[in-house]
């Protein structure tokens, strides 16, 4: 028989108690909000960066900058993090280039052999309070398999965190829910737009507040909504 545990139980289980946590699936679930709050160690730093296919390792690593006429060595991110003990949140990994891809051997590798020799001529290594944790909305293939083997655990996130569905007004909880779970792709909704909705509403009716926030979504939006209103 298969072991079956909450995903977002076993997020908090992980984050912060592991070195390398990679959490993935749709956008909208709180992936990054978990990464960045869940078992922070009391005044742990949170370092974070969004990739793109144009961001640099060098952006991660640090680089040389002009100060008072000379250049200086300024730590980047990633590095900051290894010698601060810090949490670091890398989002968007499977978006990164092949730069920031090959930094990131370095940086994940295991923390006993993890080391990197800077341009400034420093080697630094990670303390042992050093953690990592990636966030994506693609699925784990879409990163090299050499990543992948470097993660001491990877989740899956499929649904939002029960408490941003709790955060929610009574009457669309259901609802986003249902919603926010769905695997037809063409009928999911992220937990921002029925936050985003549910503002909209204090403005305006049902009808523009659904066609604004959820666009050639909103019929079924709208049917959803009134059905539920009506049970």
């Amino acid at each position: 028989m298969a072991i079956t545990i909450d995903q977002w139980e076993l997020a908090e289980k992980c984050v912060g108690n592991l070195r390398r946590v990679l959490l993935y699936g749709p956008p909208g679930t709180g992936k990054t909000y978990g990464a960045m709050h869940y078992n922070l160690s009391a005044d742990q730093p949170v370092y974070t960066n969004t990739l793109t296919e144009e961001t640099p390792a060098s952006e991660l690593r640090g680089h040389f900058v002009m100060t008072d006429g000379s250049y200086k060595w300024m730590h980047g991110p990633a590095i900051r993090s290894w010698l601060d003990g810090a949490r670091y949140v890398l989002n968007e990994l499977d978006r990164a280039s092949g730069d920031c891809h090959s930094f990131c051997y370095a940086v994940l590798d295991d923390h006993a052999s993890a080391q990197l020799t800077l341009p400034n001529g420093d080697t630094v290594h990670p303390t042992d309070a050093a953690s990592f944790v990636v966030t994506m909305n693609g699925t784990e293939s879409d990163l090299p398999e050499a990543l992948i083997d470097r993660m001491d655990a990877i989740i899956h996130i499929t649904r939002p965190h029960p408490a941003a569905i709790a955060a929610l007004p009574d009457d669309l909880r259901l609802i986003a829910t249902e919603a926010t779970s769905s695997d037809n792709p063409h009928l999911r909704t992220s937990i921002r737009k029925w936050f985003a909705f549910d503002a909209a509403r204090q403005k305006m009716d049902t009808v523009h507040a659904c066609v604004a926030v959820f666009g050639d979504k909103a019929q079924d939006v709208i049917n959803a909504y009134e059905l539920r209103a009506r049970l």
